[in-house]
């Protein structure tokens, strides 16, 4: 405030006439040792050059009140540079699709991914990072940040509709076939997420239904697809987002490494569930336009994987 300040009153720009503000104080002063007459045309063309700066002095002080006034001039309003996106790593590719059809409308905005599964973007939240935008893969991600404080009041939006899906390893596929199948004495060990997030609650509640959260709550390992990856465990209870991956090439989904087998939960143990897209504060001015792209036309194609827009190289296969 003090430099602003201090650059309309001491540096103010050159009159009319061409003088600076320091000439025409210079000259005013001049003008008294003189005995300059306040009628001749040498002190009308001072008074002048004075009345000149006054006013502009006046103007520029009233665009300043007029800037510090507005609402966005206040302390944490959003601010430009990238937009910062956490994004579940299993939807990486498809956003970065998106991001070509956000930039036709902010050209000079560039997006920067920070990805990771749900748990891990959580923990990245809670220990200070503040991206812009953050795609949930369940309400119940969205629940954390509001009772953390973080939500842009009336921001969040349903961008895809998903699933949980029983995964199995190849080793296990006769064993198991369906969720009950998890209770038996032989699974040794089962892929669950963590009770916060929307997989771990939601297959919690689903094992209740079935009476056999008890038998295998013990066999529990969080992180669930890196274990069956690894062969850690022999199933587990995954969002149908991160069970499929693309397979460019042949242009089908496939599904990812360590999967032998895998079924949608049936609606009557797991209700389909909406992926959530919600800006963070402080706020970002391009955060509101990069959550509506998600939900237009073709955003939504890429995300449900669908359409010449979900397949880069369809055009070349046909």
């Amino acid at each position: 405030m003090a430099i602003v300040l201090d650059m309309l009153l001491y540096r103010t720009p050159r009159s009319f006439s061409g003088r600076s503000a320091r000439q025409v104080r210079l000259r005013a002063a001049g003008s008294v040792g003189t005995g300059m007459m306040p009628g001749s045309p040498g002190g009308i063309a001072m008074k002048q050059e004075l009345q000149c700066g006054g006013a502009l002095g006046i103007v520029l002080l009233i665009a300043l009140a007029f800037l510090l006034a507005t609402p966005w001039a206040g302390v944490g309003e959003p601010t430009g540079g990238p937009l910062r996106v956490f994004v579940p790593w299993c939807m990486e590719k498809r956003l970065r699709r998106i991001v070509e059809a956000f930039q036709e409308q902010r050209p000079t905005t560039p997006v920067r991914f920070t990805t990771g599964t749900p748990g891990q973007l959580l923990a990245k939240i809670k220990e200070g990072g503040r991206p812009d935008v953050y795609i949930a893969m369940g309400p119940a991600e969205v629940e954390v940040l509001n009772s953390l404080g973080l939500v842009v009041p009336g921001s969040a939006r349903e961008i895809l509709m998903q699933t949980l899906v029983l995964a199995v390893s190849s080793e296990a596929r006769e064993s198991v076939k369906e969720l009950r199948d998890l209770a038996k004495k032989e699974v040794a060990a089962v892929g669950i997420g963590q009770p916060t997030l929307e997989s771990g609650r939601l297959t919690r509640a689903a094992l209740r239904k079935l009476g056999i959260l008890e038998a295998v709550e013990p066999k529990a390992r969080t992180s669930p697809l890196r274990c069956l990856v690894l062969g850690d465990v022999q199933a587990a209870v995954l969002y149908e987002q991160c069970v499929y991956d693309e397979d460019l090439h042949a242009g089908v989904l496939v599904t990812q490494r360590g999967i032998g087998s895998a079924w949608p939960l049936p609606k009557e143990l797991c209700e389909p569930f909406p992926v959530v897209a919600v800006a963070l504060k402080p706020g970002h001015p391009a955060a509101a336009t990069f959550i509506q792209v998600l939900t237009e036309k073709r955003a939504q194609d890429i995300l449900h994987r669908r359409g010449a827009w979900s397949c880069p190289i369809c055009e070349m296969k046909q």
